[in-house]
């Protein structure tokens, strides 16, 4: 409509289309929070239940299975084969599905594996065929996404309950003495082998010093002399940059900035300017923060979204929205400087997810994990102990 204007969204914030919207978001990090328990109560139980031994003196296996695929036949019409999946592992983590077909005498999968007879595995998965299969059956083995409903009990009798420890000291009936031996043991953590979080994460509450990661992240260890940690997130904002020196600073004649919505900054320095000098520039970067230049006039930066940094010879400027357009510092000393504009893309919008685990594996912050990244996160090569990689 004419005098009006409207700005477009992709997101919905009223109505009933918002609330299911909203409903289901929450449903999905219920969803995960439930997985993650499943997850964590396998690897618990299943751990302890491999540190003992069941009544027949054996060593426990695991008490639960997560993770079975379902399975999807499609047979000919007079085919009566059966298929049955039982897992080998006591997670399974399958990233895509396993398609087999049958070509009248051996099974070939989607990633051209050939398996022969009735029984054979497949990516930690026991597979076993009854009845006749045809040529030209087909089944395929299904990614389980859903964790939880998967988790399942794997003890067969109360005689696989594994309670007992490995060794047992009994004193002998015949020993007539009152003596008493006390055997203690002594565990030594394995060497962490991983870059301290001091080393990764930048020590700054200034979003523009932020450690930058790559897709994959990095992993860090929280050394047993840190008391209190703080970890925050930010996703990557619009930045320009300047190379500029402290002396090429002091010579600043004026500013100029322009943003993608057509804002703009204008500033121009002058020797009889009675107010904050530029002597650094650190003193440029608090300038254009304070939105007051030497010579008194107020001008609109943070109004803008707009913030800066400036040390060590650059000037580092983020928006909060907006992209830059173009921005440039004339100097007596240098003559015209360009900024670097760097506009993130869409993918660079979302913040890192942190998470903090114990050495044990045990998840105690962030965001509930999938299956499959727990398999790839909790190993030794991350420092975690052996006994908790999946």
């Amino acid at each position: 409509m004419e005098g009006t204007s409207e700005t477009a969204t992709t997101q919905i914030t009223g109505g009933k289309i918002a609330g299911l919207v909203n409903y289901y978001a929450y449903v999905q990090e219920v969803k995960s929070a439930v997985d993650d328990i499943a997850f964590r109560v396998a690897s618990d139980f299943n751990a302890v239940q491999k540190n003992g031994k069941d009544l027949t003196g054996k060593i426990g296996n695991d008490m639960f299975l997560v993770g079975l695929p379902t399975v999807e036949k499609n047979l000919l019409k007079d085919s009566n084969l059966d298929v049955k999946v039982d897992q080998l592992e006591a997670v399974v983590s399958l990233k895509n599905n396993i398609d087999l077909n049958f070509d009248g005498s051996k099974w070939k999968d989607n990633n051209n594996n050939l398996y022969s007879g009735n029984s054979f595995n497949v990516n930690g998965l026991a597979v076993t065929l009854n009845g006749e299969a045809k040529k030209g059956d087909s089944f395929s083995l299904i990614a389980n996404n859903d964790l939880s409903s998967s988790l399942k009990f794997n003890l067969k009798s109360g005689n696989e309950f594994a309670a007992s420890a490995f060794k047992l000291a009994e004193s002998n009936t015949n020993n007539l003495g009152t003596g008493e031996l006390t055997i203690e043991g002594s565990y030594k953590d394995p060497l962490l082998d991983i870059t301290s979080v001091e080393d990764i994460f930048a020590d700054t509450d200034n979003t523009l010093l932020a450690t930058s990661f790559l897709k994959n992240g990095a992993v860090a260890s929280i050394g047993k002399n840190i008391k209190e940690i703080n970890l925050k997130s930010y996703s990557l904002q619009p930045q320009l940059s300047y190379v500029i020196t402290d002396d090429e600073a002091k010579t600043i004649n004026s500013f100029d900035l322009e943003l993608a919505n057509g804002n703009t900054v204008s500033l121009t320095f002058n020797s009889s300017d009675l107010g904050h000098k530029v002597n650094s520039v650190k003193d440029l970067a608090d300038i254009l923060n304070s939105g007051v230049d030497p010579g008194g006039n107020s001008f609109s930066f943070a109004s803008y979204g707009l913030i800066a940094s400036g040390g060590n010879g650059a000037l580092t400027i983020a928006s909060n929205d907006q992209n830059f357009t173009s921005s440039s510092i004339a100097t007596r000393s240098s003559g015209t400087l360009n900024g670097i504009v760097k506009n993130t893309t869409a993918s660079e919008l979302k913040a890192t997810d942190i998470n903090i685990f114990t050495r044990e594996g045990k998840h105690i912050a962030g965001t509930p994990l999938k299956l499959e990244e727990y398999s790839a996160l909790i190993n030794s090569k991350n420092g975690f102990f052996k006994r908790c990689s999946l």
